[in-house]
């Protein structure tokens, strides 16, 4: 004869084997659809300034990129000074 211990695991693994066979059979329900997110219209453009840059607070090397981006022309030995004086104008 079996242990009160293992009739109750005995009967818990009937119980856990009858409730998936229900699951099983279980009519699958129809999925629901998902939600449409709602997206707001685009705002009017608003135009934007560019933001004032503190050219005086770069290092010489910024300084030189900036106006190598702009495809400025200055001396290969300018001083920090004169490439402010350049990238402000």
């Amino acid at each position: 004869m079996a242990s009160p211990r293992t009739r109750r695991i005995r009967r818990l693994r009937a119980m856990r084997a009858a409730e998936a066979r229900r699951a099983e059979t279980a009519q699958p329900t129809a999925p629901t659809p998902a939600p449409v997110p709602h997206i707001p219209e685009a705002p009017a453009e608003v135009p934007v300034e560019p933001a004032a840059v503190d050219y005086g607070a770069m290092t010489k090397a910024e300084l030189q990129k900036v106006l190598d981006d702009r495809k400025v022309v200055y001396a290969r030995f300018a001083t920090k000074a004169a490439l402010v004086e350049l990238a402000e104008s």
